[in-house]
């Protein structure tokens, strides 16, 4: 007998602490949901304490509408149809909960567009959202891969939610440190009619190897960037609270921009009290706009309101 988590309750697993949720996981052959799938409350209790999920509600993907039962707190999912392999990871013996792969297209079935991109950003990023820690994150390996994630929807091709993800995977960016690094990124990238400023993405987290000639202002092999635009290298670098706070890392910090800056990379720093600014942040883009040669154009009256909507949920803790 198996209990099989979809949904946001995949979604919260895939940000606990469990070990499974630490790296990209073994996924399942199986291509359709099993037979055996037990609704009794005893199931579910032990379902939420394996995969950690608290009191939060919970979802599970029943075979058939006569499966689901009126249980407080819990909503049953009917998936009669067999999906892509891959679908599924086993989290103990009765117990899979939805891939990431999955779980993208899932919550891009829910409509809600940034949270979509935050999700599947975050599952190839190098964290978990976990906004109950200081931080507001757990470091992780990526889960899957923006290229993955365009594989599952070829092969999910006519499935709730498919044709929503496609959307979001065009501004999905691998190897993301950070929400707020998430957060900056899509509020820059993403379509003006969303709230976003429209700009082309950047690569994350991107390497940039240290020359010889630049040796005499860094002692490091190589740097990564944060946010880094190849044409016309171009990085925002992104100053967390909790970092850069010392007279070392200041140090470090002003030995790494002049070390960027000889080898031609213009660095930008942007603190989150500027991007949670609606003014400096507009400030930020059209600076950015401009060293891209990319003039920023409001296409929506209201785009004051877009804005503040797509800000609720990239800047704030509204959706996550």
């Amino acid at each position: 007998m198996s209990v099989v988590l979809c949904g946001s309750s995949a979604l919260d697993f895939w940000r606990s602490d469990h070990p499974i949720a630490q790296s990209q996981p073994k996924k399942s052959s199986l291509r359709k949901l099993p037979n055996s799938i037990d609704t009794s409350l005893p199931a579910i209790q032990q379902a939420r304490e394996i995969c950690g999920i608290g009191q939060r509600p919970l979802h599970i993907m029943v075979l058939k509408a006569s499966s689901r039962r009126r249980i407080q707190n819990v909503e049953f999912h009917v998936r009669s149809q067999p999906f892509p392999s891959g679908s599924l990871v086993r989290i103990d013996d009765n117990v899979f909960v939805a891939s990431p792969e999955m779980c993208f297209v899932q919550v891009a079935a829910e409509g809600v567009f940034p949270i979509t991109a935050i999700a599947g950003v975050e599952f190839c990023g190098y964290y978990a959202a976990a906004p109950k820690l200081e931080s507001g994150m757990r470091p992780r390996r990526p889960l899957t891969s923006s290229r993955l994630l365009l594989s599952y929807c070829d092969r999910a091709a006519g499935q709730p939610g498919v044709k929503n993800a496609r959307k979001a995977l065009s501004y999905i960016v691998d190897f993301s440190a950070s929400p707020k690094e998430t957060g900056l990124m899509l509020l820059l990238c993403l379509p003006g009619l969303t709230g976003g400023y429209g700009l082309p993405l950047p690569l994350l987290n991107h390497r940039i190897d240290v020359g010889k000639h630049v040796r005499k202002v860094s002692n490091k092999n190589y740097y990564r960037c944060d946010l880094f635009w190849p044409e016309p290298s171009l990085a925002i670098e992104y100053d967390s609270n909790f970092a850069h706070t010392g007279s070392a890392d200041i140090a470090n910090d002003s030995k790494r921009r002049n070390a960027l800056e000889e080898m031609g990379v213009h660095v930008m720093s942007v603190t989150w009290e500027q991007a949670k600014n609606p003014n400096e942040c507009e400030k930020i883009a059209r600076i950015v706009a401009r060293r891209l040669g990319k003039p920023l154009r409001n296409h929506s009256y209201d785009v004051a309101e877009r804005r503040y909507e797509l800000r609720r949920y990239l800047l704030g803790t509204h959706g996550l």
